[in-house]
């Protein structure tokens, strides 16, 4: 990193799931995770922009709370930008961290320093904001930097939650995501200065579903709102990590909660557990995208 290129706070506050129906994403996250309430909103520019591109943008969003952490759902109904052409590549599923920082232009240099590349830039009323593609996945992070207060974007993803009809019904609390990689040891130095990881290690672990077993490099590390978990993964396995690797290189597999009751309506597309630490869990397919959904037991 060069001397000249200061250190910028990055706390990944929110993660982004690219969605078919935003509406519906909405209604089946509140019914069966508890998540929300959602701020939704429909944003058509006339004479939006992208690289080389200039033409007529419409997306939909919503955002709402999944604990301390925002959720966003995003579909781009026409136009281009960095989601739609993710989505044109790779599928609906979740695309990105949503990384708060204080000075927008500051962390774009900070990042592109450690190895990343700028995507796009853009402001909105409210926020400055800039994707930029990492070892992990393109357009992967996000920042934002708010006008409001330091913690605004977590005030944001729980303010209506806090007085909203129904935030009883909160049950699933995204407390982690999990990055899968070709490379854990690009990854780990790349998260480790983004985010002040000292003395975090990746270690071989055995990931156990019924009677098959995989040795997979591993590690967990706290950032912001949340857990970040890396995994390193070879496309030619068989287990949710791998399997995903094949679609390519593109970052998160899937948000986490540990010890939640899912609702019946939901059957878990995979059952695994990590030897070495005793952790259990399922995965669930659902309208954010395949194994999107890890509740740990």
């Amino acid at each position: 990193m060069a001397e000249s290129v200061q250190k910028v706070p990055l706390a990944p506050v929110q993660v982004c799931f690219i969605v078919n129906n935003v509406e519906e994403a909405v209604r089946f996250s509140e019914e069966h995770f508890g998540w929300g309430p959602f701020h939704t909103f429909s944003a058509p520019v006339e004479n939006a922009k992208y690289k080389d591109w200039t033409g007529f943008k419409h997306v939909d969003v919503a955002l709402g709370s999944g604990g301390n952490v925002q959720i966003e759902y995003v579909h781009v109904r026409e136009g281009k930008d960095t989601i739609a052409l993710y989505e044109e590549k790779y599928g609906t599923g979740i695309q990105h961290f949503g990384v708060q920082t204080p000075d927008r232009d500051a962390a774009i240099d900070y990042i592109t320093s450690l190895g990343g590349e700028e995507d796009a830039r853009d402001e909105f009323p409210g926020v400055r904001f800039a994707f930029m593609n990492i070892p992990t996945g393109q357009g992967m992070f996000e920042l934002l930097q708010p006008e409001q207060s330091a913690n605004s974007i977590v005030d944001q993803a729980n303010a209506v939650k806090a007085g909203g009809a129904g935030s009883e019904k909160h049950v699933l609390k995204v407390d982690r995501a999990t990055v899968v990689t070709g490379n854990m040891e690009e990854t780990l130095a790349f998260y480790s200065q983004c985010f002040d990881w000292v003395d975090v290690k990746a270690e071989a672990q055995t990931l156990k579903s019924g009677d098959r077993e995989v040795k997979l490099k591993r590690c967990i590390a706290f950032a912001g709102a949340m857990e970040i978990e890396l995994i390193e993964a070879t496309p030619e396995g068989t287990d949710p990590y791998s399997l995903h690797r094949r679609r390519g290189e593109h970052g998160i597999v899937h948000v986490s909660t540990s010890v939640a009751p899912v609702s019946e309506a939901l059957l878990p597309s995979y059952e695994g557990e990590w030897l070495e630490t005793g952790e259990a869990f399922a995965l669930y397919e659902w309208l954010g995208g395949n194994n999107s959904l890890q509740v740990r037991r």
